[in-house]
């Protein structure tokens, strides 16, 4: 019976995908403005998504250490994000 319950409590963690990249962020002729950190928590019927954006150099320094976070979490129906919350919060280290 114990290992039944334990197998019922561990089962959605089994089942959960996760998946995380990073991206290099271009303008032009600018080049490199950015860095894009993304990752993607799934289980069998819900997602979490993260982006987290973050200036680097003369963008950076113009900016004042822009960093942006975007945050979607939803339901997963017939193979499609289905987004119930977002969230974008902004940081810069200006006043």
């Amino acid at each position: 019976m114990k290992s039944f319950i334990l197998t019922l409590c561990i089962a959605p963690f089994l089942m959960a995908t996760n998946f995380s990249t990073q991206y290099d962020v271009t303008v032009g002729m600018f080049g490199k403005v950015g860095v894009a950190n993304v990752s993607i928590d799934e289980t069998r019927d819900a997602y979490r998504m993260k982006l987290v954006a973050t200036m680097v150099g003369t963008a950076a320094a113009l900016t004042g250490n822009r960093v942006e976070t975007y945050i979607s979490t939803g339901k997963i129906e017939e193979g499609r994000y289905v987004p119930l919350s977002f969230i974008k919060t902004k940081k810069t280290n200006r006043d």
